[in-house]
């Protein structure tokens, strides 16, 4: 395979044994955390003689959903069922978007 990507990875996992491992394989590597008080996010590894890495761009959905100005409907509406919007406000997922050429 030439991607690789890992969920609930631990961050302590990813620096001292994955990111070894994969590069010994020819394989770089990045990884989004979901926030700071939980340590785990996921890992994308590609392979290096068959990419090159264009950009990046990391999302969590609690960020996304209070920031996006097309959201504001969405968030009002939710608001309705406070529980509803009070678990997708607190949620830890994370997105990555990495561009490959």
């Amino acid at each position: 395979a030439d991607l690789y990507a890992f969920q609930e990875c631990d961050t302590s996992f990813f620096q001292r044994e994955l990111t070894l491992v994969m590069n010994e394989f020819g394989f770089a590597g990045e990884m989004k955390v979901k926030s700071e008080s939980v340590r785990e996010g996921e890992a994308i590894f590609y392979r290096r003689d068959r990419f090159v890495l264009l950009n990046t761009h990391d999302i969590t959905l609690k960020d996304y959903l209070h920031q996006a100005e097309h959201l504001q409907d969405f968030r009002e509406k939710t608001q309705r069922v406070p529980e509803i919007f009070t678990n997708l406000s607190e949620r830890n997922t994370a997105l990555q978007v990495r561009s490959l050429l």
